[in-house]
């Protein structure tokens, strides 16, 4: 894989996270989505449904709701 896993679990987070929370919300956190996944990407990981279950794990802890995702 390559850096496509990065955008194709960047667009199923976002689309994911707006289902859940609204499309404000999800665009309010697209800038940490995007940096979180560059770095996971960068430490070795390439599958890109790890990637978006790491960034919705992330992001569950930083909204710190862990009830709805």
């Amino acid at each position: 894989m390559s850096d496509n896993a990065v955008a194709i679990a960047i667009r199923k987070v976002l689309e994911t996270y707006a289902l859940i929370h609204g499309d404000d919300r999800a665009d309010a956190h697209r800038e940490c989505v995007v940096d979180y996944l560059n770095q996971r990407f960068a430490a070795g990981e390439s599958d890109n449904t790890r990637l978006a279950v790491a960034a919705l794990t992330f992001l569950r802890e930083k909204d710190g709701d862990a009830s709805k995702l």
